[in-house]
């Protein structure tokens, strides 16, 4: 027995709705099914109350299941599948949990809090096969555990996939990944690359005569010719200060994608 007003099953009904939509429209729903009315907040709190218990391993797909991906895509090919980890972070505004204030008062003021998370997918030629997704409000060492408890799992068998890392740069993204993953191979992501190609040439040649500029620089890092790009950085003279760093930040970039 639930010591809920409202039983495991229709709690159940409520999370499940609030996850896949939005709760004023999960809370419609339920009453056109059933007739039974429940708020939107009831829908919130037993979706918020729900999630606190969920950990990673209870939201990804079994180990079987995901070898049997991977085994799929392993047929008659001579190579290992690939397998993608993405990592990423963003920043977004979070209501104030628990609300210092009684549910018909004003509430206090919200923050805004990091949200981590990463996918993992396999490729297969032009598809890309879903593995696992996990977001959360946590910090980059959380995030670490939860990939550590993932792998321990048994669900990144790295002696059946070629591993590789995809991030933005982001110093805590290689600094994690390399402390669980330390043979895997780390890509920075083109269009984080791009960001700097343009910083560059609008600092050195002007933002009026950039494209042209641009545009070579990325056709020559999309194709692997890293030592024509690092000549080209080479004859650049820093005029300003902040050319200067802009450009050392792109140099420091190139080399990165070339380690890799």
């Amino acid at each position: 027995m639930s010591d809920s007003s409202k039983q495991y099953d229709v709690q159940d009904v409520e999370a499940w709705l609030s996850s896949e939509t939005a709760y004023e429209t999960a809370s419609e729903t339920y009453e056109r099914i059933t007739g039974v009315k429940l708020s939107e907040h009831h829908m919130h709190e037993v979706t918020n109350a729900t999630g606190q218990k969920v950990g990673i391993l209870d939201a990804c797909p079994s180990k079987e299941e995901i070898h049997k991906k991977i085994e799929e895509l392993s047929e008659n090919k001579f190579r290992r599948p690939i397998m993608m980890l993405a990592l990423d972070g963003a920043h977004g505004p979070m209501r104030p949990e628990p609300s210092p204030h009684p549910r018909k008062e004003k509430r206090g003021a919200g923050e805004w809090k990091e949200i981590k998370g990463f996918r993992l997918y396999l490729i297969d030629g032009q598809n890309i096969v879903h593995v696992i997704s996990w977001h959360q409000v946590c910090r980059d060492d959380e995030l670490a555990q939860d990939l550590l408890r993932i792998k321990e799992g048994g669900l990144i068998p790295e002696e059946k996939v070629r591993l590789g890392i995809i991030g933005d740069g982001a110093p805590w993204i290689w600094k994690r990944c390399k402390e669980i993953f330390p043979s895997a191979k780390e890509i920075l992501d083109y269009f984080h690359c791009s960001e700097y190609v343009h910083d560059v040439a609008n600092a050195h040649y002007g933002k009026e005569t950039t494209a042209g500029e641009a545009v070579v620089t990325l056709t020559r890092i999309y194709y692997d010719c890293h030592e024509d790009v690092f000549d080209s950085l080479g004859r650049m003279k820093a005029q300003t200060r902040k050319f200067k760093i802009k450009l050392t930040h792109f140099t420091n970039t190139c080399q990165i994608m070339a380690k890799k």
